[in-house]
């Protein structure tokens, strides 16, 4: 590339490294090869001698006259700290570098500097891909150090210098392999030794395996009082002494890392009552069907509900019956096909109600006819309402409810159709096994971060909501048998479906009870489950309802 980029042949010879790619930093980009080749432009490659009140003068004793001179340095690379850090014995860190040279645990800890820990120490993965998810993990093992020194009552933890040396030892022996030791001039080696020393030897992604866990046995540990065991009290927990649920300890997974002085979570299983009495609800799709069921059946404990809908008429009708049955509602105009709109939304909500402590993503249609014969603008409808609501939903909404550190609820709804599909409507099926895989994603997100919120996802079966009333299909394309389908599903639900007011009363009692699968069918749910692993087992056909 640069060959073919730079015209001159002494250029070339200036410009084209004779080492391996990546020794260092791949720098030059096809517009800086342009400017330097510009007849006002010279290159000069010899070492500057001093600064004159005219210019440089050059290691050559030639004088280049400049009006400015712009500095472009670098930066300090040493690892060598501005401020004195004294470790044990007196001897400070930068004595112990400029002997021995960069030296660092994992590149975070120093043996010698006990409960000292750094982001970007030596050996830290700084050209192994991206940086910050990196500086993220080492400030989690960080932070698990510092709950292992606060729990176990440590005065102080240091790494021993042994294993210090191994760890040093194996990054230069799998660097011999990498670019890094290289014959270029570069900043990742120490210029005394030649050690690699500002790179870690792997990905980034082995750096954050790695420092998942901390290895307690590479520390020296000092404990404040004589017997280490002390921290364990009088042998009842906080959560005894503070009288929290202790049922916890029958149910907990096994690899659960609870100690003994836990943090205490605000999260626990609870009535619709005691989740419900207060606070802001926005429930999408709310002005019918489903919608307006949870509305009302939230709006009875004594939440605010933002009644949602792109239809306002329908909307305000909810709102208005929940004021006159002594509730509080408000019924907003939302397009949730647009994430502008709800996100105006939650700043309208944010502003004029308060935190949202219960979001509920309900809207959706559904669509009939086999997937071929759906037109595009028919998928992308589809595809708008019934998938990226929910994500816009939860993008404009969750970031406020985690900024209040306040338990909160999320549920977004999916349907058994995520499970099972029935020919004609496999669009919706499509849609709502998304919206199933998107809540799973949220709640483990949710609890990595260890949020006190709740993600929910809400698996109605056959419900009398009139949604097969307002089915759509393409009628310039699809067979006239798919309007005879229609119909059908929808006397079907309206002969055998579950009303929408015991659907809402076992939706909301389990999304309080901060389940991840809510189903108002349990038993349909488990058979559907059971006929999926018997399809998966066989790897034949699956069992076809009939059309």
């Amino acid at each position: 590339m640069m060959s073919s980029a730079i015209a001159s042949p002494e250029l070339r010879e200036k410009l084209i490294p004779s080492w391996e790619l990546g020794c260092r930093r791949l720098t030059p980009s096809l517009p800086y090869l342009k400017a330097i080749q510009e007849p006002n432009v010279n290159v000069i490659r010899t070492g500057i001698r001093r600064i004159t009140e005219k210019g440089i003068e050059t290691d050559n004793g030639q004088i280049h006259e400049v009006d400015t001179l712009i500095c472009a340095t670098g930066f300090n690379t040493s690892f060598s700290s501005r401020f004195t850090i004294v470790g044990k014995n007196g001897v400070s860190l930068r004595s112990m570098w400029k002997a021995r040279g960069p030296e660092a645990y994992l590149g975070m800890a120093i043996a010698g500097l006990p409960n000292y820990f750094t982001l970007l120490g030596p050996n830290c993965p700084i050209a192994n891909g991206s940086l910050i998810p990196c500086i993220e993990s080492s400030a989690k093992y960080i932070v698990q150090v510092i709950t292992k020194i606060q729990t176990d009552q440590i005065r102080s933890l240091d790494v021993k210098q042994p294993i210090q040396d191994a760890f040093n030892d194996y990054v230069q022996e799998v660097h011999k392999d990498l670019v890094w030791t290289g014959s270029c001039q570069s900043w990742y080696k120490d210029r005394k030794s030649g050690r690699v020393v500002a790179v870690w030897p792997g990905s980034s992604i082995h750096f954050m395996e790695m420092i998942e866990n901390p290895r307690w046995e590479d520390f020296d540990i000092k404990y404040i009082n004589s017997n280490p065991f002390s921290f364990m009290g009088n042998g009842i927990s906080q959560r005894e002494a503070k009288g929290e649920d202790l049922t916890y300890s029958c149910i907990r997974p096994m690899t659960s890392n609870i100690s003994l002085t836990h943090q205490i979570t605000t999260m626990t299983s609870q009535t619709p009552e005691e989740a419900f009495s207060s606070g802001v609800a926005v429930i999408t799709g709310a002005g019918g069907g489903l919608g307006s069921g949870l509305a009302r059946r939230i709006a009875s404990f004594g939440m605010t509900v933002i009644v949602a809908d792109i239809d306002f008429k329908r909307a305000e009708e909810v709102a208005s019956g929940i004021k006159a049955s002594g509730g509080k509602g408000e019924a907003r105009a939302v397009d949730v096909s647009r994430s502008e709109e709800l996100d105006a939304l939650a700043e309208y909500v944010h502003t004029h109600h308060g935190d949202v402590r219960l979001l509920i993503n309900n809207a959706a249609i559904e669509t009939l006819g086999p997937l071929w014969e759906l037109s595009s603008s028919r998928w992308e409808t589809t595809l708008n309402v019934n998938i990226h609501g929910p994500i816009h939903g939860v993008r404009a909404f969750l970031p406020r409810m985690m900024a209040s550190g306040k338990e909160c609820w999320i549920a977004n709804v999916s349907s058994v159709g995520a499970f099972t599909t029935i020919p004609g409507q496999s669009a919706y099926a499509v849609t709502k096994n998304a919206v199933q895989a998107f809540t799973e994603s949220l709640h483990v997100e949710l609890r990595s971060q260890k949020t006190p919120i709740h993600a929910s996802s809400v698996i109605p079966g056959l419900l009398n909501t009139g949604i097969f009333d307002r089915a759509q299909h393409d009628t310039s394309t699809i067979d006239p048998a798919w309007e005879k389908h229609r119909k059908s599903m929808a006397e079907l639900a309206r002969e055998k479906g579950m009303g929408i007011d015991e659907a809402s009363r076992i939706i909301v009692e389990q999304i309080a009870e901060g389940k991840l699968w809510v189903c108002t069918h349990p038993a349909i749910m488990t058979e559907i489950l059971q006929q999926r692993i018997q399809y998966y087992e066989r790897q034949g056909e699956p069992n076809v309802p009939p059309a």
